[in-house]
């Protein structure tokens, strides 16, 4: 009898140690990958209808959760002036990988980031929801608006407005635009409904950000980085007159560069830094920087950003000062056809 009660012992401490290590492998080792496991319905449930922090703008919300009704979720996602600030925000929805700051910010907006180990802490033992922390921008809402309404409706464009002290962003808009409450739905028929409006818009992308994730060829806004060279260069100033012809054949090629024909330019033969700057004149850029050579005006285009990785925390793709094989693509970078360097917001 004593041998039975033995072995009854040994076997429930046995199963009990078993129980006492899958739950420590459960609760602890698994955790995340549990929770992440596409077959997690509960988890995803919790997660997509959790009360994420709210995105703000000047202390007014642009992105905030709401009580949900009528779903299986307890709180909806809600984008105020969506359209306005949709390539920034992004959209959150149970039916597809979040965008923009609803991505790169997740870990804050749910409450999950190492700063806010307390308040997880307190919600623990409180029982209390855990809320996501505000994010608030450094948008000026009525510049923003400003920017927007500047780009005509049906036009393919895109304005940044950064504070030049702090390289704060101010404004930053691109048209086509949409509207994010069409995709921060609960429905995936009706997300996948409305993405597929929205993929028939020439221009447009719900998935990244117009304004940062495009490059573009600079045109003549690239004429500063040549300016900035040829200053440093120390063999210009603002009163050095240089000749300014209408046309002028570009070495190693069969390619020409003018100025704008019957622009201001044209008005004069020769003329002086200051006045070549003001008016964008091509020609005498484009003799300065194959003057100058390559190296030059790769440290001048380097020291204003190019041919750097680096986020704000939306992704961006970093333009590229392209390896430059002839004096003819060194001189046609400045001017209005640019087609080499690729534009990078800052």
């Amino acid at each position: 009898m004593n041998n039975a009660i033995r072995h009854a012992w040994v076997v429930s401490v046995g199963l009990f140690l078993v129980l006492f290590a899958a739950l420590s492998v459960i609760q602890v080792a698994l955790t995340e990958e549990l929770n992440s496991h596409p077959d997690n319905v509960r988890q995803l449930y919790q997660d997509r209808g959790a009360p994420r922090g709210a995105i703000t703008v000047d202390g007014s919300a642009i992105a905030e959760s709401v009580p949900s009704e009528g779903t299986n979720f307890e709180y909806q996602r809600v984008y105020r002036d969506a359209e306005l600030y949709s390539g920034i925000t992004g959209f959150y929805s149970i039916a597809a990988q979040s965008t923009g700051l609803e991505n790169s910010m997740n870990e804050y907006l749910t409450g999950q980031a190492d700063s806010q180990f307390f308040d997880r802490l307190t919600s623990l033992f409180t029982g209390e929801t855990l809320e996501g922390a505000q994010v608030e921008l450094t948008l000026d809402p009525e510049l923003q608006q400003l920017a927007y309404d500047t780009i005509p409706e049906g036009t393919r464009g895109t304005i940044i407005v950064t504070d030049v002290q702090t390289g704060d962003i101010k404004a930053m808009v691109s048209k086509p635009s949409y509207d994010t409450n069409d995709l921060a739905v609960h429905s995936t028929s009706e997300f996948q409904e409305n993405m597929e409006q929205l993929n028939e818009v020439e221009g447009l992308s719900a998935y990244r950000n117009q304004a940062v994730f495009n490059t573009i060829a600079p045109g003549s806004t690239f004429k500063l980085i040549d300016l900035a060279a040829m200053l440093d260069s120390g063999d210009y100033d603002a009163d050095t007159v240089l000749d300014n012809p209408s046309e002028i054949d570009l070495p190693q090629s069969d390619r020409t560069l003018r100025n704008f024909f019957g622009g201001i330019c044209e008005q004069q033969s020769e003329a002086d830094l200051r006045f070549i700057t003001a008016q964008s004149c091509n020609t005498p850029f484009a003799e300065a920087a194959m003057e100058l050579g390559e190296d030059p005006i790769r440290e001048a285009a380097e020291a204003f950003g190019w041919n750097q990785d680096f986020d704000f925390p939306l992704e961006v793709s970093p333009s590229q000062f392209p390896e430059v094989d002839s004096d003819a693509m060194l001189a046609y970078a400045p001017s209005v056809r640019a087609a080499s360097p690729r534009r990078r917001c800052r």
